[in-house]
């Protein structure tokens, strides 16, 4: 007798009932080699019977099953490959609980007989990686970590794992995966290649209809010797993640949830940034600030009807931690004349210098709605740039928010109560105040001077340095000057002497010197003017300086010895 344990168990689930050998109660088509076909019934043993005979092609089970096509080759796949015999149906015959002192075969779902093999592998623990394939945290993952070769990076990682293989027998390798995006179609990041023992290969896929972690089959069947055997995950398309492997011989098992780590419930410190939209670092007209009582603060941004096509809004926004993060706007379609809403319900999206995307607002209503901009996109820790463009004239923009929540929903609790506008501050009546002194300690700043334009003035021959941003990290406000020293050709340090010029940043008009006043977290982006002498011409090397102190008294006196 050749049957194994693992062809009994799936013959008692394919062609049994109810998981059972049985004598009687299926019936089925059978199909012959040379295109006759036959209506038959009977039990498990007369089955196995006829998918033995050279001369089957196939039979399909009509009932209970309805309309499942069986061949030979699904059973001796089952079976590891080993042949089934007629002898085998035999045997079967004398396990189908008929009569009724026979024994009956069944297979118990969930419980592993003897011989069925069901290995788990983390993604993480690899035995081997090549960059830029790297680990990640998600909160959905099993163990809170996944695999990736991310988005926007050659397409050249890979991953190896030495899998310790109990029995040789024919196996199913399964992946839960997710496909991601970053304005792409899912499709388009929703494949890695895969070899087992550097000959096998073949493709592991991940859902690209929802965008949720599933399990998906990398190989159906593979048979596989016992002992360590190399599997091999590299990339083919950027931005799918993995999370964890599976190989069992019950072939006919689909993971669930309870075969893995606890998967990590949502965050218990949600983090939210919400960004109001007329707060933004920068603005290029058409594009343009208006009221509106049922926007939080009273506020949004629109680039209005009848406008150019044109105008978009800078933000900068700073992340703490490395992470998956959500991003979603509080938009609203405009209403224009008979126009249908869906005319005016869009603006262009790019993060990072990222693929452009879209925010959609909600054009079945009038009312504001929060949209995602990212349902899913992986953030490195520090600062961020987004920039709000023109699509569609009168389309609205009040609030963007970004969570490390992966499925929150905003509420009225993150912005201003609908229906009021912004409250001002009631006067106060005389009274007693305690005057508190300054802050302790030293304030922070984040500068910025990736698009720093730096220019010479050919009428008064000023030093200009534009567009250098200046973010209050400190929790108190604080004041700033900006300070630079000039040194002739070009040198590799900023030393203590030798300058030609020190010099402060004046306005330029008065030419007197700027003093730049910071609440916490408020973001400027400043052109600076430095007067230096006009004899002052040439390659020179700059050094610039950040003065700063609670107080303007204190910067004050920390920079009035500086004449330039």
């Amino acid at each position: 007798m050749t049957i194994t344990i693992n062809g009994k168990n799936w013959i008692a689930q394919s062609l049994g009932v109810d998981n059972c050998f049985v004598p009687s109660g299926i019936s089925w088509t059978y199909y012959a080699t040379d295109g006759e076909t036959l209506n038959e019934s009977g039990g498990t043993a007369q089955l196995v019977a006829r998918l033995t005979l050279s001369t089957t092609d196939k039979i399909i089970i009509t009932s209970p099953q309805v309309n499942v096509t069986y061949t030979y080759d699904d059973m001796k796949t089952a079976n590891g490959g080993e042949d089934i015999t007629l002898t085998d149906a035999l045997v079967i015959k004398e396990e189908d609980g008929d009569p009724s002192t026979e024994t009956q075969f069944c297979y118990t779902t969930g419980v592993t007989p003897p011989g069925e093999v069901k290995l788990f592998i983390e993604a993480e623990n690899y035995t081997d990686i090549k960059s830029p394939m790297v680990i990640r945290k998600d909160y959905e993952a099993s163990n809170g970590k996944y695999v990736v070769n991310p988005i926007g990076i050659d397409c050249v990682g890979w991953v190896k794992y030495n899998v310790d293989i109990p029995k040789s027998d024919t196996y199913k390798i399964m992946g839960r995966t997710k496909a991601t995006s970053e304005g792409n179609p899912l499709s388009s990041h929703d494949t890695f290649n895969v070899s087992m023992a550097g000959k096998d290969t073949g493709f592991l896929y991940a859902d690209n209809d929802t965008g949720k972690w599933g399990w998906n089959t990398a190989y159906s069947t593979i048979y596989l010797e016992a002992g360590l055997n190399e599997l091999t995950i590299s990339c083919r398309e950027t931005g799918i993640l993995l999370d964890v492997l599976m190989f069992t011989n019950v072939l006919e098992y689909v993971p669930t949830n309870d075969d893995i780590s606890p998967i990590g419930s949502e965050p218990s410190d949600t983090m939210k940034i919400i960004i109001e939209a007329e707060k933004y670092t920068s603005i290029v007209p058409p594009m343009k600030i208006k009221e509106d009582p049922n926007a939080s603060n009273g506020k949004y941004i629109v680039v209005p009807y009848g406008s150019s096509e044109s105008g978009s809004a800078n933000y900068r926004f700073t992340i703490p931690t490395s992470g998956s993060y959500k991003i979603i706007g509080r938009t609203k379609a405009g209403v224009v004349g008979s126009d249908p809403l869906s005319w005016h319900d869009s603006f262009y999206i790019n993060l990072d210098e990222k693929q452009q995307i879209q925010l959609a607002a909600n054009s079945t209503t009038e009312q504001w709605t929060w949209n995602n901009i990212y349902s899913y996109i992986y953030l490195e820790a520090g600062q961020h740039e987004l920039i709000v463009s023109h699509k569609e004239n009168e389309t609205w923009l009040d609030v963007i928010m970004i969570t490390n929540n992966l499925v929150y929903t905003p509420t009225s609790d993150d912005i201003m109560p609908p229906g009021e506008s912004p409250v001002k501050e009631e006067k106060k009546e005389p009274g007693e105040y305690e005057f508190l002194p300054p802050p302790s300690g030293l304030p922070s700043i984040y500068l910025f001077i990736g698009n720093i334009e730096m220019s010479q003035d050919k009428i008064d021959w000023h030093f200009k340095m534009d567009n250098v941003s200046i973010t209050n990290t400190s929790i108190h406000p604080i004041y700033v000057v900006f300070h630079v020293k000039l040194f002739e050709g070009r040198i590799g340090s900023c030393p203590a002497t030798g300058y030609v010029f020190d010099g402060l940043d004046r306005t330029a008009t008065s030419k007197t010197v700027r003093f730049i006043q910071l609440d916490s977290d408020e973001v400027s982006e400043v052109d600076l003017d430095f007067y230096q002498p006009i004899n002052i011409q040439g390659i020179h090397t700059v050094c610039l300086y950040v003065h700063g102190a609670w107080t303007k008294a204190d910067v004050e006196e920390e920079v009035n010895y500086i004449g330039g």
